[in-house]
């Protein structure tokens, strides 16, 4: 089966459950394992009443899919669980092809928009460490104390919400067709 097969209702229903995993995910980063359960669930039924028009072979090869797609990433620490588990749920709608192609989609906006969220985060940190040396300057010339400790953040430290990706990969892969 493919993307294109999946019947209109049962494609909204994930897509707003995902887009509901995807705003929990920036709002607290994590995505709740009863909504990742909830779709799961619904993807089993849906293919077993033949609702979504998968069958519950193909529905059960794309929760292997994107388990497959997404489990080396969790084990090099680039993702946490919550993030495979949300693919393997969305992969219980879609089969496996359509999985494998919004889990693609979704790796390649997320490392696109990584690129450019570390590079705003270099600029913003040469800019803070310009203004604190200037800062610690300044108040070396007044006093003397230790040195000023410039401390920031790393970015392999900074939580990503990586949900909203996985819902833009479904939705392109869903609504174009893509999985065809």
């Amino acid at each position: 089966m493919t993307a294109s097969s999946v019947e209109p209702v049962a494609l909204f229903i994930l897509l707003v459950l995902l887009l509901n995993a995807a705003i929990i995910d920036l709002r607290e980063h994590r995505v709740p394992n009863a909504l990742v359960l909830c779709i799961l669930l619904l993807g089993f039924v849906f293919a077993v009443f033949d609702i979504s028009g998968q069958t519950t072979a193909n529905a059960f090869g794309g929760m292997v899919a994107g388990f497959c797609l997404f489990i080396p990433f969790y084990m090099m620490n680039g993702f946490g669980a919550g993030d495979v588990k949300l693919v393997v749920a969305a992969g219980s709608f879609l089969g496996p092809l359509p999985i494998l192609i919004a889990g693609a989609g979704s790796l390649l906006a997320g490392a696109v928009f990584a690129v450019f969220y570390l590079a705003w985060l270099r600029i913003n940190q040469t800019r803070t460490v310009s203004a604190a040396t200037t800062t610690a300057a300044t108040n070396a010339a007044t006093t003397i104390d230790e040195p000023a400790q410039l401390t920031t953040p790393e970015a392999s430290q900074t939580p990503f919400a990586f949900a909203p990706f996985i819902l833009l990969g479904v939705a392109i892969v869903t609504l174009s067709g893509l999985g065809v």
